[in-house]
């Protein structure tokens, strides 16, 4: 199979009826070339804007490993030169930005697009200026190799097989203009010449062409032959889990339990080592019960919640529990699980409005556990508290644990405003019947009122002219997000405004 060149475009014919325009603008330019009459230039129509960028798709070109070679140029101090190849989509590609010398962005960086995500893959120092003409050249191998060359030098060398597919070609600019010329692709044919499979166990490796493997996956490895062209060897490995398994039985004396190598006659936790198809060792735990014919009880206390396993069932309810086993040879025996449930109660109580500048701190106090931690990190049972917030806490009870909260409003009104209004800074509608209303406490019912609430973009949420009217929250029944949301309010043709908070909201 022979390598083939093809000239993707020259640009010579002035048109670009070839390419795909996806975003800002390209025409044909006839004063900045390399040769012939023609090169294309990218631009945006202005520096200021949102659309700071230009991208055109070639509509026919389809390739994957080869060469591509372009000729690039940038005239501005913020330009930045894309060069896109293996372009499935704009959420799969790769890409070399080449951003000159002298740039506001100075860099020569290889990138990928996958599934939408961006990953920066290798970065250098460009060797490359404004206002000049250079060579762009990358080579895309068989086994997932790519470098980069400018002007002939070598810049970057690295491996990724995420994208193998082939793609078409895409130009890309950003902010000033920027120029390509010559574009052309040389084909790099690969055969996959042999496939492998492999088994190993787990922290073993597997040796595979000079290098030691320790995960599962499909490996390639590229082999040149005499004619000088690339053939692809893959190896698709598989790494055996040293498995650990946990078995349950129960038998009735005198009957005696074969396990491995082993007689067990008694109840007890036993483990044996067995041997896979692939020569993995594998770790069989038994846990035995051997009833002798009188009634066993069994005691277990758990947290509220977990529940215990036993007569087919999960059980999560307190009380007593019986099973009763009949064994081949008539021996009856019964097991009586007396169940236990532990919850530890932690209750702070209903949020809390309080005036902190008279009353300077409250407290609070979470007794009856072995432990706990409060969101601060504090540890101590029964803490002070001197600001507005949401306070949560976690006690410890043995293996249980709980939490609760509770929040803390300031609804001090200050001396220098009780002629007119306060605005509270934070209310919680939660439907507990407490803080969950937002509006101004006023003093002296207004002449004139209006209020007018809005998201962080400026976005109207709640509107009103009546003092009694407050907002619940909700726009169209929906709950609003907790955060931070600014208001506006106009009372007697005054106008101020500021910000509430949504605590505890769902």
């Amino acid at each position: 199979v022979a390598s083939t060149q093809t000239l993707v475009d020259d640009f010579e014919g002035g048109i670009l009826d070839d390419w795909s325009f996806l975003q800002g603008n390209a025409v044909a330019e006839d004063s900045i070339i390399v040769s012939g009459a023609h090169a294309v230039r990218l631009y945006k129509p202005s520096i200021d804007g949102e659309d700071a960028q230009s991208l055109i798709v070639h509509r026919t070109f389809s390739g994957s490993n080869g060469n591509y070679r372009v000729y690039c140029r940038a005239d501005g101090m913020y330009s930045d030169i894309h060069f896109l190849f293996q372009y499935l989509d704009g959420a799969n590609y790769y890409a070399v930005a080449c951003n000159p010398l002298d740039t506001d962005n100075p860099t020569l960086k290889l990138y990928k697009v996958v599934d939408g995500n961006t990953e920066d893959l290798v970065q250098v120092v460009p060797t490359f200026g404004l206002d000049e003409w250079f060579v762009l050249e990358v080579r895309r191998g068989c086994a997932g190799e790519i470098q980069v060359l400018i002007n002939d030098q070598t810049m970057i060398n690295e491996v990724d097989m995420d994208l193998m597919d082939q793609g078409t070609i895409a130009l890309g600019a950003w902010e000033e203009s920027t120029y390509f010329d010559s574009l052309s692709f040389t084909t790099n044919p690969c055969e996959t010449i042999t496939e492998e499979e492999a088994v190993v166990c787990s922290g073993r490796g597997y040796e595979y062409h000079g290098q030691i493997l320790f995960e599962s996956g499909v490996y390639r490895d590229t082999l040149t032959s005499v004619n000088g062209f690339d053939s692809i060897v893959e190896l698709t490995l598989s790494i055996e889990p040293h498995y650990l398994v946990t078995a349950y039985d129960t038998i009735c004396a005198p009957e005696v339990y074969l396990f491995g190598n082993d007689t067990i006659r008694s109840s007890g936790r036993y483990t044996t080592s067995l041997m896979t198809q692939f020569g993995c060792d594998s770790i069989v735990e038994l846990r035995l019960l051997v009833l002798g014919g009188d009634t066993t009880f069994v005691d277990s206390l758990v947290c509220e919640g977990e529940g215990v396993y036993f007569n087919g069932m999960d059980r999560y309810e307190e009380g007593i529990y019986f099973d009763t086993l009949i064994s081949a040879e008539g021996c009856m025996n019964m097991v009586a699980l007396r169940l236990q449930l532990v919850q530890p109660a932690l209750e702070l109580g209903p949020d809390q409005t309080v005036c902190f500048d008279k009353l300077g701190s409250i407290e609070l106090s979470v007794p009856g556990f072995d432990s706990v931690e409060w969101s601060d990190g504090n540890t101590n049972p029964t803490v002070q508290i001197m600001e507005p917030g949401a306070y949560n806490v976690t006690g410890f009870l043995g293996s249980c644990q709980t939490s609760g909260s509770i929040i803390i409003f300031d609804e001090c009104i200050p001396e220098k405003e009780l002629s007119t209004y306060y605005m509270p800074n934070a209310f919680s509608p939660d439907g507990d019947l407490q803080n969950d209303i937002f509006k101004p406490i006023f003093i002296e019912q207004p002449n004139s009122f209006r209020m007018r609430i809005f998201n962080r973009w400026g976005g109207l949420l709640f509107e009103t002219d009546s003092p009694e009217q407050g907002w619940d929250g909700t726009v169209d029944g929906r709950r609003m997000d907790t955060g931070v949301y600014m208001y506006v309010l106009e009372v007697d043709g005054q106008v101020n405004g500021g910000s509430v908070t949504i605590v505890g909201s769902t």
